[in-house]
């Protein structure tokens, strides 16, 4: 199955937006990918960055970088439609919201409990 760049994923009444990694997103200030089971990735803003931060970032980037490839670039236009579309709706609301990443210091896989 094909996947679009970027989607939302929905659970109860909320959504997260899934993306494929993109090195772009990962080498930018503020923002982590979290890579989920099936190589998919959330979107994880530290404390320096808002959601509104973030999609401006992405305008920049889709704008003014030259060297973005167009699958790199379609997806950033992707999450760039997204959180544009939930911004301006009045059915929903934004939030940011914090996830727990255990990292290992010593570059292992950590075993499950």
């Amino acid at each position: 199955m094909i996947r679009p760049p970027a989607e939302l994923s929905k659970y109860c009444d909320g959504a997260v937006i899934i993306i494929k990694r993109l090195p772009t997103l990962n080498r930018m200030p503020g923002v982590s990918l979290v890579t989920l089971p099936d190589g998919r990735a959330l979107t994880s803003l530290d404390e320096t960055m808002s959601v509104h931060e973030f999609e401006l970032k992405l305008d920049d980037a889709i704008d003014g970088a030259t060297d973005l490839e167009p699958r790199e670039r379609s997806a950033m236009s992707s999450i760039r439609d997204i959180l544009k579309s939930a911004r301006q709706s009045k059915a929903i609301t934004v939030h940011q919201r914090d996830i727990i990443v255990l990292q290992s210091t010593r570059h292992r896989r950590i075993a499950a409990p």
